[in-house]
C-alpha cells in the first residue's frame, strides 16, 4: 500500500473509528424520518429563513440580495413567472453564463459532484464488514428485497435514503404538482423542501461522521438544508427570485411492499394536495384522478374515460360489485384461482362503447391489508381472453394451462 494510501486510511478511522454499521443505520433511522416530516411539512413558510438562505445563494454567485415575489402555489409562481416577463431560452444553453439561474444550478450541481466524489473515496476503503443483517427501517426487511447482500453502509443508505425519499418526494409529490400546471420552458425550478431526498443522504452521511466535505461544499450544504427546511418551490432569475409557500394540506399513504417507508398520494374523500389559493390535486392509491372520481363516480363517466388508470381508479372508488351491476357487465367466466387457493377469478365482458375494448378480470389479492382482509381488484384485460385463467395467465406472461399450474401467487 502506498504511503498515501495508509494516511487516507488512517483519517478514515479517525473520523469512523471502526464502528459496527448496525449503530449507523439505526441513528439513521431517527434522522431519516425527521427529514422526511419536513419534507412533507404543510407549516407556513419561513419568510425570513428562506429570504436569507436564498440571498446568500446569491452573494455566493456575486449578486446582491433579489426582489422577493412570494405567490401560494406552484402554479400560481408559475403565472407570476410569466406575468413578470421572465421567460427566455434556456439559460443552462445560454452564451450568456453570467446569468443568476445558470450561476445557481453550477454552484450547486457542481458542490454534489464533489460531495459524491468524496463518498465514493470514503466507500472504497470503506472498513465495515460488507453486510447487511437487517434493514434499518422495515425489522422483516431482507437484503435482497433491495440491495446486495454484500453491502457498504453507503451503498445501504442511499436505497435507504436517497432513493426512497426519491420515490416519495420525487415521483410521488413533485410529478403530480408539476402536471397541476406545466412550468414553462427554458425555466430552472427548484422544489425546496422537496429536493430533500438528496440534501438529506448528503446531511445524513455527514452527521454520521462518515465523511468529512470541503469547507465550501458545507456550508452550501448548510445553506440547502436551511432552505429545503422552511419553504416550497422557488424560481431564481437575475433580480427577482419567485418563491411558493408550501401546500396546506398534503395527505399520503404508504406505498405497497415499501421497504423504506416510500408513500403515495392518496386520500379517498378530499384532495391529496390543496394549497392555500385552493389549487387541488385529488389522488387515489397514488393515482392523480379528477374530482368526480372523488365525488361522484357514475356509470356514465366511467364508461366515457379514456385514461385506464383513472377509469379503475373511479370503479373501486365506487366499488367493483356496485360497478359490475349498475353497468350490467356479463359474466364471462368464474372459476377457482388456483394460484391463490378459496379466492374465485371472474372475467366480465366490458361494455361496448369503451375505448379501448378490454376485458375484466376480477380477483382477489394474494397478499393480506393491514386491516387483514385480502382486497378485490379489477384488472383490464386483452378482448380475445376467453377464460379467467387466460387472462390471470396474461398478467404474469403466462399460457392459461401454465398459471393453472401455480402453487401460489402474491
Amino acid at each position: 500500500m502506498s504511503a498515501r494510501g495508509a494516511a487516507r486510511r488512517r483519517a478514515a478511522s479517525r473520523v469512523i473509528e471502526h464502528r459496527s454499521i448496525e449503530p449507523l443505520l439505526r441513528s439513521s433511522e431517527q434522522l431519516r424520518g425527521d427529514w422526511l416530516q419536513s419534507a412533507l411539512s404543510t407549516a407556513p413558510a419561513d419568510v425570513a429563513a428562506a429570504e436569507s438562505a436564498i440571498t446568500d445563494l446569491y452573494r455566493l454567485v456575486g449578486r446582491g440580495r433579489p426582489e422577493f415575489v412570494w405567490a401560494p402555489s406552484p402554479g400560481a409562481a408559475v403565472d407570476v413567472v410569466a406575468d413578470l416577463g421572465l421567460v427566455g431560452a434556456d439559460p443552462l444553453k445560454s452564451s450568456e453564463r453570467a446569468r443568476v439561474p445558470a450561476l445557481v444550478a453550477e454552484l450547486i450541481t457542481g458542490s454534489h459532484k464533489g460531495m459524491k466524489a468524496r463518498i465514493r473515496r470514503r466507500a472504497s476503503y470503506d472498513p465495515f464488514p460488507k453486510q447487511t443483517p437487517y434493514h434499518p427501517f422495515d425489522p422483516y426487511f431482507l437484503p435482497a428485497d433491495s440491495v446486495p447482500a454484500e453491502s457498504d453502509v453507503f451503498t445501504v443508505l442511499r436505497s435507504a435514503v436517497w432513493d426512497s425519499m426519491r420515490t416519495t418526494l420525487l415521483d410521488g409529490v413533485v410529478a403530480p404538482i408539476r402536471r397541476m400546471r406545466p412550468p414553462p420552458t427554458g425555466v430552472i425550478t427548484w422544489y425546496g423542501q422537496h429536493e430533500a431526498y438528496r440534501i438529506a443522504y448528503f446531511d445524513i452521511v455527514r452527521r454520521l461522521g462518515l465523511v468529512r466535505y470541503a469547507d465550501a461544499d458545507d456550508s452550501l450544504l448548510d445553506l440547502q438544508i436551511a432552505l429545503a427546511r422552511v419553504c416550497g418551490w422557488w424560481w431564481a432569475f437575475d433580480d427577482v427570485c419567485v418563491v411558493s409557500h408550501r401546500p396546506v394540506a398534503l395527505h399520503l399513504e404508504p406505498a405497497p411492499g415499501a421497504s423504506s417507508g416510500e408513500r403515495r398520494l392518496h386520500h379517498r374523500d378530499d384532495p391529496a394536495i390543496r394549497f392555500a389559493d385552493d389549487t387541488t390535486l385529488f389522488a387515489l392509491h397514488g393515482t392523480v384522478v379528477p374530482e368526480w372520481v372523488i365525488r361522484e363516480p357514475t356509470i356514465d363517466r366511467i364508461a366515457s374515460e379514456p385514461n385506464i388508470e383513472v377509469r379503475r381508479s373511479a370503479i373501486e372508488r365506487l366499488g367493483w360489485e356496485t360497478f359490475i351491476a349498475r353497468a350490467e357487465l356479463e359474466l364471462l367466466d368464474r372459476v377457482p384461482d388456483p394460484g391463490n387457493p378459496g379466492a374465485l377469478l371472474e372475467l366480465y365482458a366490458t361494455p361496448d362503447d369503451w375505448c379501448p375494448r378490454s376485458r375484466i378480470l376480477l380477483a382477489v389479492n394474494g397478499s393480506v391489508e393491514r386491516d387483514g382482509t385480502r382486497r378485490r381488484y379489477g384488472l383490464n384485460v386483452p378482448a380475445w381472453a376467453e377464460s379467467a385463467l387466460d387472462a390471470a395467465g396474461w398478467t404474469y406472461g403466462l399460457p392459461g394451462p401454465a398459471y393453472a399450474q401455480l402453487a401460489r401467487r402474491t
